[in-house]
């Protein structure tokens, strides 16, 4: 019997260490994203086992370890061998659900393990079209200046004001408003509007705004969300309130905003205000009902804000009550980036690249070399978008477009390598990388550095860096292109350098060499572009090698008049002259014209039209003539 109990417990542990063992051999995931998420979410995924090995860490890559629907364009990347980031290619589309799934079969595959534990599908969305708050105030309104109430609605996402207008439905006190005005005509996120005049203005109001459900964002193509009315509690015209405080920093200036329910009177405001420890400070008008105190108000520090009452409005309400504050001030978000956006580094010159950093005690850099005979490829396939994302103090979201990079088999790692760095606490810091013991390594090329913070390897910052003499410039027409080669050391024009017209295809369109004025005419490009599509101009003189490529560095005139003279069907030219530039009413006005044909005939004896407008744009009179033989004529009016 004793014996049976024995082989009972050697078999019970036996199976307990299997499972366990079981267990340690299986994958999971810490957590899986869910709920509302912001637009510009970076995804994280932590595993408890190690998925990939070292040589694939901090690579960025398309394979597909996780599936969204709908589809989210963009890469992945490991920090390390358990976690995995995913970074979108640009915002995600605004009150949107996603899907997205786990690729079990590759994870297990990739990590050895025999099976998965946990959830591998998840869901979330971005935020929801709906009315995030709003400001009621009171103010001046129409031609007679009389007191009204206006009000600044705050949308989550950008709305038509017509929209609002039609569906947009105020009470007051349960009272429904039938005259409220919009004041803009332009979409946005904040809409300004006007309920008019009000009696009994020193009576308090409780303010119900609601919204039909059949609402629509242009910027999503969604309807609202509003469950309930938004309530918004105003006091009466002879009472100021303070409803709260916001804080600042840009980088170099910080402030306080104040909010009130009314407008300031700022001339006399200042008494009012102690902030210690004591620091000078101006005070400024904010955007919306309040006022702003800008001064030297240090990140991580600590301050104590007292508004004393009594403070006055511009419709003469006051104050009530003392507004005691103790305000935090944050530590500025750790930041790197280059001190220069450019590429071109002098090939005499000190080859160092400077970097600036804010609260980052230690900083990766990686180098890498792409080889010269790769450059088309690598510009083709070795970088895509990537994008910042920012809201301004007006909620309104911006994102800037920046080139991410992948070296692969364009060229070859060099080295990376942790820096420890010591700076005073939310002060700028910069730091001098040299290029030096990279660069004479038998190979032709052009360089990649990356900087990024060890804690976060996916938020990376890069430039290309091309060491070079050479400067080029590149002016096109439809029929022409002009390649200018000067010295970037001296800035003196370059002559026999070899130029090169690289397309697409990377294919040689054609070559030439400068003359003494650095510059190469190719006057027959179209021609040449009628089979291939320029891509890259590069330029060698001896060793010296650079290149620019046209698309990134494209001067954009869409914002200029830049069309040049306009001559009729590219044939004539045409110049006129007064003989003075001002008249008095009843003068004579006397003009003269000179036409030539710009295959440099005479145009003797060509008939033309004069026409004559007042400056409302409206056409006074129309003469005709005909050239004399020096193609001229002279006309009185």
């Amino acid at each position: 019997m004793n014996t049976c109990k024995q082989l009972c417990i050697i078999l019970f542990l036996v199976i307990f260490s299997s499972c366990s063992m079981f267990d340690s051999e299986a994958l999971k995931i810490s957590s899986l994203p869910h709920g509302t998420i912001p637009a510009n979410q970076v995804f994280e995924f932590n595993f408890s086992r190690r998925v990939v090995s070292a040589d694939s860490v901090g690579v960025w890559t398309t394979t597909p370890y996780v599936e969204f629907t709908p589809a989210i364009e963009g890469k992945f990347i490991w920090q390390d061998s358990t976690r995995l980031v995913f970074t979108p290619d640009a915002p995600l589309p605004g009150d949107k659900r996603f899907k997205g799934e786990l690729n079990v079969i590759l994870l297990k595959k990739l990590s050895g393990a025999s099976s998965f534990k946990g959830d591998d599908e998840f869901e979330f969305a971005t935020e929801q079209f709906y009315l995030k708050g709003a400001e009621f105030f009171y103010d001046r309104i129409g031609t007679k200046r009389i007191v009204g109430v206006k009000a600044n609605l705050e949308f989550t996402y950008v709305v038509n004001p017509d929209d609002v207008r039609k569906y947009l439905k105020i009470e007051i006190d349960g009272v429904q408003l039938s005259d409220v005005q919009v004041m803009t005509t332009t979409g946005s996120k904040i809409i300004p509007i006007e309920l008019g005049s009000l009696t009994q203005l020193e009576k308090p109001r409780t303010i119900n705004i609601s919204f039909n459900s059949e609402m629509k964002s242009p910027e999503t193509n969604t309807l609202i969300t509003m469950n309930k009315p938004f309530v918004y509690n105003l006091p009466g015209l002879e009472e100021l309130k303070i409803y709260g405080h916001e804080f600042g920093f840009d980088g170099s200036d910080s402030w306080i905003t104040i909010k009130t329910s009314q407008e300031i009177n700022l001339g006399s405001i200042k008494q009012f205000i102690t902030i210690e420890p004591s620091r000078t400070f101006k005070i400024e008008k904010s955007d919306g009902m309040g006022f702003t105190l800008r001064g030297k108000f240090e990140p991580g520090s600590t301050f104590q804000l007292k508004v004393k009452k009594g403070i006055e409005s511009v419709l003469g309400a006051k104050s009530q009550n003392d507004y005691d504050a103790d305000i935090v001030i944050g530590n500025i978000q750790p930041s790197i980036r280059f001190a220069s956006a450019g590429m071109y580094m002098l090939l005499g010159g000190a080859k160092s690249v400077d970097i600036r950093t804010i609260n980052t005690p230690k900083l990766n850099i990686s180098v890498s070399q792409i080889f010269q005979n790769n450059l088309i490829f690598f510009l083709a396939s070795g970088r895509s978008y990537d994008y910042d994302y920012s809201e301004n103090e007006d909620g309104e979201s911006s994102y800037h477009r920046y080139y991410r990079f992948n070296v692969g088999n364009f060229g070859k790692h060099l080295e990376t390598k942790e820096l420890n760095l010591t700076s005073t606490k939310n002060k700028e810091l910069s730091t001098q990388i040299d290029l030096v013991p990279y660069l004479n390594n038998g190979r032709k090329g052009f360089y990649l550095v990356e900087i990024f913070n060890p804690e976060q390897t996916w938020k990376r910052t890069s430039k290309l860096v091309s060491i070079s003499d050479i400067g080029l410039i590149v002016k096109r027409s439809e029929q022409e292109l002009r390649v200018f080669a000067v010295s970037l050391e001296t800035n003196k024009p370059l002559n026999n350098v070899n130029i090169d017209l690289i397309s697409y295809n990377n294919q040689v369109m054609t070559s030439a060499q400068t003359n003494s004025d650095g510059m190469v005419e190719f006057k027959n490009f179209a021609d040449l572009s009628k089979e291939f599509t320029l891509n890259v101009v590069t330029a060698r003189k001896g060793d010296d090698f650079n290149f620019i490529a046209l698309n990134d560095y494209r001067v954009e005139t869409s914002r200029f008049d830049v069309a040049g003279k306009y001559d009729t069907k590219g044939m004539y030219d045409a110049f006129m002259y007064g003989d003075r530039n001002l008249y008095r009413p009843g003068e004579k006005i006397f003009v003269s014209g000179i036409v030539r044909n710009l295959n440099n005939d005479l145009p003797a004896k060509l008939p033309v039209r004069i026409k004559i407008y007042n400056p409302r744009g409206t056409m006074l009179t129309e003469l005709k003539q005909n050239l004399n033989d020096e193609g001229s004529f002279e006309i009185s009016y």
